[in-house]
């Protein structure tokens, strides 16, 4: 593995021009330094690295086609850092989280079905981020090991702010979200669910319902956890 991290920057011949001829160089553990700029394309990664912006989150901006994920990830471990993620299809999500792990940190999805997507098998983590515009939702787990959401602004978004089918575990920690619909969060499933210091405002119904149970009034925070069942004699 290389010490130094890759750096993506188009004005400068010594550097990577894309993203994907870096993500084609990377070995497993390495950092892809990106410059500001717009980079117009999507990216699929099956490898352990770091995408890192260098410089103003609002200024590196990878831009997707419209057609497929900004970001298909079937990595052990994808860690994105300090981007931009726009997305202007609405059937297809910003971040698609396929296996593996996918740690969001810093950045903003921008569009999409979903701002970020994780299915069967894969853990999601989306901290001190945002999620605007999408189509059909927030952030949306199925049957997930695990989504994680702290620190994270979802806002006007045509569906629900969090949605976690049958996952193992879905805890939120200091959220904000607003202007979504019908629910703030919606969790199915038997799993461990845990809501803590979180603003819901802007909603039609509950602000989050527990398999279609409203589970939580409107106040200005909310604290909630998914109580086990005890089971009969």
């Amino acid at each position: 593995m290389n010490d130094k991290p890759l750096i993506v920057d188009p004005q400068d011949s010594s550097c990577f021009a894309t993203l994907n001829e870096a993500i084609a160089d990377a070995l497993d553990g390495e950092k892809i330094m990106v410059k500001p700029g717009d980079y117009r394309e999507n990216l699929i990664v099956d490898k352990q690295i770091y995408i890192i912006g260098d410089g103003a989150m609002d200024d590196i901006r990878i831009i997707g086609d419209g057609v497929t994920p900004v970001i298909s990830s079937q990595s052990p471990l994808l860690n994105l850092r300090n981007l931009t993620l726009i997305n202007s299809s609405s059937t297809v999500p910003t971040i698609e989280c396929a296996s593996g792990i996918c740690d969001v940190k810093y950045c903003a999805m921008q569009g999409g079905y979903y701002g970020v997507t994780g299915l069967s098998g894969s853990r999601i983590s989306v901290d001190n981020s945002s999620v605007t515009g999408a189509a059909n939702g927030g952030i949306y787990g199925c049957e997930c090991i695990g989504v994680t959401v702290a620190d994270t602004l979802i806002e006007k978004c045509k569906g629900i702010g969090i949605v976690a089918e049958e996952c193992q575990e879905l805890f939120v920690e200091r959220a904000t979200i607003m202007d979504v619909t019908p629910h703030g969060i919606l969790c199915t499933g038997d799993g461990a669910f845990e809501v803590k210091d979180t603003e819901i405002i802007g909603v039609p119904s509950a602000p989050i319902s527990d398999n279609g149970v409203p589970a939580a009034d409107e106040m200005e925070r909310i604290w909630y956890e998914r109580r086990e069942v005890e089971e009969d004699e």
